[in-house]
Protein backbone atom coordinates (compact mmCIF):
# COMPACT_ATOMS: atom_id res chain seq x y z
CA UNK A 1 0.00 0.00 0.00
CA UNK A 2 2.98 2.26 0.97
CA UNK A 3 6.09 2.44 -1.15
CA UNK A 4 8.66 4.51 0.42
CA UNK A 5 11.39 6.20 -1.36
CA UNK A 6 14.43 7.16 0.23
CA UNK A 7 16.38 10.82 -0.30
CA UNK A 8 17.75 11.32 -3.55
CA UNK A 9 20.81 12.37 -3.12
CA UNK A 10 22.57 12.66 -6.52
CA UNK A 11 19.39 13.85 -8.54
CA UNK A 12 16.47 15.84 -8.24
CA UNK A 13 12.86 14.57 -7.07
CA UNK A 14 10.04 15.83 -9.58
CA UNK A 15 6.24 15.60 -8.87
CA UNK A 16 4.02 15.00 -11.93
CA UNK A 17 0.00 15.98 -12.71
CA UNK A 18 -2.35 13.88 -14.01
CA UNK A 19 -1.11 12.68 -17.46
CA UNK A 20 -4.23 11.17 -18.91
CA UNK A 21 -2.27 9.75 -21.78
CA UNK A 22 -0.61 13.29 -23.03
CA UNK A 23 2.68 10.80 -23.52
CA UNK A 24 4.91 14.10 -25.77
CA UNK A 25 3.67 17.01 -23.31
CA UNK A 26 5.16 14.77 -21.14
CA UNK A 27 8.41 14.63 -22.32
CA UNK A 28 8.52 18.31 -24.00
CA UNK A 29 7.92 19.14 -20.77
CA UNK A 30 10.77 17.22 -18.93
CA UNK A 31 13.02 18.20 -21.69
CA UNK A 32 12.36 22.03 -20.74
CA UNK A 33 13.42 21.18 -16.89
CA UNK A 34 16.25 19.58 -18.16
CA UNK A 35 14.91 16.18 -16.46
CA UNK A 36 17.96 13.45 -15.78
CA UNK A 37 16.51 9.71 -15.99
CA UNK A 38 19.92 8.46 -14.57
CA UNK A 39 19.69 10.63 -11.09
CA UNK A 40 16.12 12.39 -11.18
CA UNK A 41 13.08 10.82 -10.05
CA UNK A 42 9.52 11.59 -11.47
CA UNK A 43 6.48 10.86 -9.21
CA UNK A 44 3.36 10.50 -10.47
CA UNK A 45 0.13 11.45 -8.94
CA UNK A 46 -1.74 8.74 -11.12
CA UNK A 47 -4.52 9.14 -13.85
CA UNK A 48 -1.57 7.59 -16.02
CA UNK A 49 -4.52 7.25 -18.64
CA UNK A 50 -7.72 8.13 -20.08
CA UNK A 51 -8.53 10.88 -22.69
CA UNK A 52 -5.39 11.67 -24.12
CA UNK A 53 -3.58 9.90 -26.89
CA UNK A 54 -1.25 7.76 -25.83
CA UNK A 55 -2.04 5.97 -22.56
CA UNK A 56 -0.55 2.39 -23.36
CA UNK A 57 3.14 4.70 -23.26
CA UNK A 58 2.20 6.38 -20.24
CA UNK A 59 1.18 2.69 -18.39
CA UNK A 60 5.01 1.70 -19.88
CA UNK A 61 6.31 4.63 -18.05
CA UNK A 62 5.92 1.96 -15.49
CA UNK A 63 8.71 0.16 -16.32
CA UNK A 64 11.50 2.87 -16.21
CA UNK A 65 13.84 2.95 -12.69
CA UNK A 66 12.85 6.64 -12.49
CA UNK A 67 9.42 6.63 -12.33
CA UNK A 68 6.97 6.15 -9.74
CA UNK A 69 3.49 6.72 -9.77
CA UNK A 70 -0.06 5.81 -7.16
CA UNK A 71 -3.59 4.60 -8.53
CA UNK A 72 -5.47 7.13 -10.25
CA UNK A 73 -9.25 6.44 -10.60
CA UNK A 74 -8.89 5.73 -14.04
CA UNK A 75 -6.66 3.19 -13.46
CA UNK A 76 -8.66 1.72 -11.11
CA UNK A 77 -11.46 1.61 -14.03
CA UNK A 78 -9.25 0.10 -16.33
CA UNK A 79 -8.48 -2.67 -13.88
CA UNK A 80 -11.71 -3.55 -12.43
CA UNK A 81 -13.16 -3.01 -15.94
CA UNK A 82 -10.57 -5.90 -17.13
CA UNK A 83 -11.95 -7.58 -14.61
CA UNK A 84 -15.56 -7.64 -14.66
CA UNK A 85 -15.80 -5.75 -11.68
CA UNK A 86 -16.74 -2.40 -12.94
CA UNK A 87 -19.04 -0.97 -15.77
CA UNK A 88 -17.36 -1.43 -19.27
CA UNK A 89 -19.38 1.20 -20.70
CA UNK A 90 -18.67 3.74 -18.11
CA UNK A 91 -14.85 3.37 -18.46
CA UNK A 92 -15.27 4.34 -22.21
CA UNK A 93 -17.14 7.10 -21.22
CA UNK A 94 -14.50 8.23 -19.57
CA UNK A 95 -12.19 8.04 -22.29
CA UNK A 96 -11.17 4.12 -21.58
CA UNK A 97 -11.92 3.23 -25.65
CA UNK A 98 -8.15 2.97 -26.72
CA UNK A 99 -7.88 0.05 -23.84
CA UNK A 100 -10.59 -2.02 -25.52
CA UNK A 101 -9.49 -1.88 -28.83
CA UNK A 102 -6.59 -3.77 -27.57
CA UNK A 103 -5.76 -7.54 -27.62
CA UNK A 104 -7.10 -9.29 -24.80
CA UNK A 105 -3.64 -10.20 -24.12
CA UNK A 106 -2.02 -6.53 -24.18
CA UNK A 107 -4.74 -5.65 -21.85
CA UNK A 108 -3.77 -8.08 -19.52
CA UNK A 109 -0.21 -7.18 -19.60
CA UNK A 110 -1.21 -3.76 -18.89
CA UNK A 111 -2.98 -4.63 -15.66
CA UNK A 112 -0.32 -6.70 -14.78
CA UNK A 113 1.94 -3.75 -15.21
CA UNK A 114 -0.43 -1.33 -13.45
CA UNK A 115 -1.15 -3.97 -10.12
CA UNK A 116 3.00 -4.97 -9.89
CA UNK A 117 4.25 -1.02 -9.99
CA UNK A 118 1.45 1.33 -8.49
CA UNK A 119 0.68 1.76 -5.15
CA UNK A 120 -2.18 3.84 -3.27
CA UNK A 121 0.69 5.57 -1.29
CA UNK A 122 4.02 6.73 -2.12
CA UNK A 123 6.26 8.52 0.95
CA UNK A 124 9.25 10.43 -0.29
CA UNK A 125 12.15 11.55 1.77
CA UNK A 126 13.07 15.39 0.99
CA UNK A 127 15.30 17.92 2.63
CA UNK A 128 11.78 19.61 3.21
CA UNK A 129 10.09 16.51 5.36
CA UNK A 130 8.34 13.57 3.76
CA UNK A 131 6.46 14.41 0.95
CA UNK A 132 3.13 12.04 0.74
CA UNK A 133 1.60 11.12 -2.55
CA UNK A 134 -1.86 10.43 -3.42
CA UNK A 135 -4.48 10.57 -6.39
CA UNK A 136 -7.16 12.61 -4.47
CA UNK A 137 -8.11 12.76 -0.95
CA UNK A 138 -6.01 11.92 2.34
CA UNK A 139 -7.48 11.41 5.62
CA UNK A 140 -7.25 13.58 8.83
CA UNK A 141 -4.69 11.08 9.69
CA UNK A 142 -1.48 10.10 7.40
CA UNK A 143 -0.64 7.04 9.88
CA UNK A 144 -4.02 5.78 9.08
CA UNK A 145 -1.93 4.56 5.82
CA UNK A 146 0.56 2.73 8.03
CA UNK A 147 -1.93 0.80 9.33
CA UNK A 148 -3.23 -0.27 6.54
CA UNK A 149 -0.15 -1.07 5.25
CA UNK A 150 1.28 -2.73 8.96
CA UNK A 151 -1.67 -4.25 10.13
CA UNK A 152 -3.16 -7.10 8.22
CA UNK A 153 -6.72 -6.97 10.27
CA UNK A 154 -6.99 -3.43 9.45
CA UNK A 155 -8.58 -2.74 5.67
CA UNK A 156 -10.85 0.37 5.44
CA UNK A 157 -12.78 0.41 1.51
CA UNK A 158 -13.68 3.85 2.65
CA UNK A 159 -10.21 5.17 2.95
CA UNK A 160 -9.10 3.01 0.06
CA UNK A 161 -11.94 4.41 -1.67
CA UNK A 162 -11.99 8.18 -0.91
CA UNK A 163 -7.70 7.89 -1.65
CA UNK A 164 -8.68 7.43 -5.22
CA UNK A 165 -12.21 9.10 -5.90
CA UNK A 166 -12.48 11.48 -2.87
CA UNK A 167 -13.06 15.17 -3.21
CA UNK A 168 -14.28 16.40 -0.29
CA UNK A 169 -11.08 18.52 0.82
CA UNK A 170 -10.84 20.79 -2.35
CA UNK A 171 -14.85 21.19 -2.72
CA UNK A 172 -14.37 22.71 1.52
CA UNK A 173 -16.39 19.44 2.59
CA UNK A 174 -13.32 18.37 5.00
CA UNK A 175 -9.87 20.49 6.89
CA UNK A 176 -7.38 21.16 4.87
CA UNK A 177 -4.59 19.66 6.87
CA UNK A 178 -3.61 16.53 7.08
CA UNK A 179 -1.92 15.01 10.37
CA UNK A 180 1.18 13.16 10.63
CA UNK A 181 3.20 13.97 7.69
CA UNK A 182 4.81 17.06 6.26
CA UNK A 183 3.22 17.49 2.59
CA UNK A 184 1.04 15.96 0.65
CA UNK A 185 0.40 15.92 -3.32
CA UNK A 186 -2.45 15.25 -4.74
CA UNK A 187 -4.17 15.24 -8.06
CA UNK A 188 -7.67 14.05 -9.65
CA UNK A 189 -9.38 17.69 -9.61
CA UNK A 190 -8.27 20.24 -12.29
CA UNK A 191 -7.23 23.29 -11.00
CA UNK A 192 -6.60 26.51 -12.76
CA UNK A 193 -2.89 26.99 -11.40
CA UNK A 194 -1.14 24.76 -7.92
CA UNK A 195 -3.47 25.19 -5.40
CA UNK A 196 -2.19 24.41 -1.92
CA UNK A 197 -4.78 24.08 1.03
CA UNK A 198 -2.64 23.84 4.74
CA UNK A 199 -0.54 21.14 3.96
CA UNK A 200 -1.83 19.67 0.87
CA UNK A 201 -0.64 20.64 -3.28
CA UNK A 202 -3.24 20.30 -5.62
CA UNK A 203 -1.19 20.09 -9.01
CA UNK A 204 -3.82 18.54 -11.58
CA UNK A 205 -3.74 21.53 -13.92
CA UNK A 206 -6.04 19.72 -16.52
CA UNK A 207 -3.07 19.01 -19.04
CA UNK A 208 -5.53 16.81 -21.49
CA UNK A 209 -8.11 19.42 -21.45
CA UNK A 210 -6.20 22.89 -22.81
CA UNK A 211 -4.98 23.33 -19.69
CA UNK A 212 -0.80 22.68 -18.67
CA UNK A 213 1.04 19.58 -17.04
CA UNK A 214 2.21 20.56 -13.99
CA UNK A 215 5.53 19.64 -12.82
CA UNK A 216 7.10 20.58 -9.45
CA UNK A 217 10.63 19.67 -7.61
CA UNK A 218 11.02 19.49 -4.25
CA UNK A 219 11.85 23.12 -3.68
CA UNK A 220 9.11 24.30 -5.82
CA UNK A 221 6.35 21.97 -3.43
CA UNK A 222 8.41 24.49 -0.35
CA UNK A 223 7.76 27.50 -2.05
CA UNK A 224 4.27 27.27 -3.08
CA UNK A 225 3.42 25.46 0.80
CA UNK A 226 5.18 28.58 2.42
CA UNK A 227 3.20 31.01 0.91
CA UNK A 228 0.16 29.49 2.92
CA UNK A 229 -0.06 31.81 6.24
Amino acid sequence: MIKKLKKNTTGTDYFVGDIHGCYEQLMEALEKITFNPDVDRLISVGDLVNQGPDSVKCLNLLKETWFHAVFGNHEDMMIKSFRHEWSTYNCVQNGGKWFFHLPYEEQEQLVLLADAKMTLVIEVETDIGIIGVIHANAPDDWQKYHRLNNDEDFFDDNLVEDTIWGRRRIYGGQDGRVNGIDYVIVGHTPVEDVTVLDNIVYIDTGAVYDGSLTILSVNEVANYASKVV
